[in-house]
């Protein structure tokens, strides 16, 4: 895997920052968790279609991640990208192998945010 560029960090953390900002905290936590969960998915079955393809009319989804503000920037970063299947909006993975080579780094990024969040709603502090 290649180093992750540094524009690419500066936006990710400038992304999450912003999205843990102007949420929620319930809201925040809910999209890292499935975004999470999610790029967990593709990380573990690098080879099976169905995780690289969301459908933005699924509950989860449309509820969880595209309702928070900056939870299309975060699955953006992670390379999913605006299309169509079946005449349904999706967000398909991006078949370009660097955005699949940076997906780890934004995991780690969302699964870091996801337990400071956790961590400060546990001393009271959100």
């Amino acid at each position: 895997m290649s180093a992750v560029p540094v524009e690419t960090v500066r936006a990710g953390l400038r992304a999450l920052d912003r999205m843990v900002r102007v949420n929620p905290p319930d809201r925040a936590l809910a999209l890292l968790r499935t975004t999470a969960a999610i790029l967990r998915n593709v990380v573990d079955h690098p080879d099976e279609p169905k995780y690289a393809m969301l459908r933005t009319a699924n509950k989860a989804i449309a509820n969880r991640i595209l309702a928070a503000n900056g939870g299309l920037e975060l699955l953006r970063l992670a390379g999913f990208r605006r299309a169509t299947r079946d005449g349904d909006p999706v967000l398909h993975l991006s078949a370009d192998s660097r955005w699949r080579e940076h997906i780890p780094a934004v995991l780690e990024w969302v699964e870091g945010a996801a337990h400071l969040l956790e961590g400060a709603a546990g001393d009271g502090g959100g």
